[in-house]
C-alpha cells in the first residue's frame, strides 16, 4: 500500500509558511484540514496518509488487519 506525507516546510514540499493565494497551497491545507474517517483526527502535516477518501496510513493498516482477522 502506498502512502504520501505533506511536509510543513515550503522549500519540502509544504505550503507557504503565511496566507497566500497559491492554489497549489490552498489545495495542500484544505487536505490537511480533512478528516480521517477512521479516528476523526484531521490527515495533518508530517503524518503518512493513503486513499481517497484521505486516510492515516496507519488507521488503514490497522483496519486492513481487523479484516483479516475475521
Amino acid at each position: 500500500m502506498a502512502w504520501l506525507m505533506i511536509r510543513r516546510e515550503p522549500k519540502l514540499g509544504g505550503p507557504c509558511k503565511r496566507p497566500c493565494q497559491h492554489r497549489d497551497c490552498a489545495e495542500t491545507r484544505a487536505l490537511v484540514a480533512r478528516v480521517c474517517p477512521y479516528c476523526s483526527q484531521p490527515i495533518g502535516y508530517e503524518l503518512k496518509f493513503t486513499g481517497d477518501p484521505p486516510v492515516h496510513f496507519d488507521c488503514a493498516l490497522d483496519a486492513a488487519e481487523r479484516l483479516a482477522e475475521k
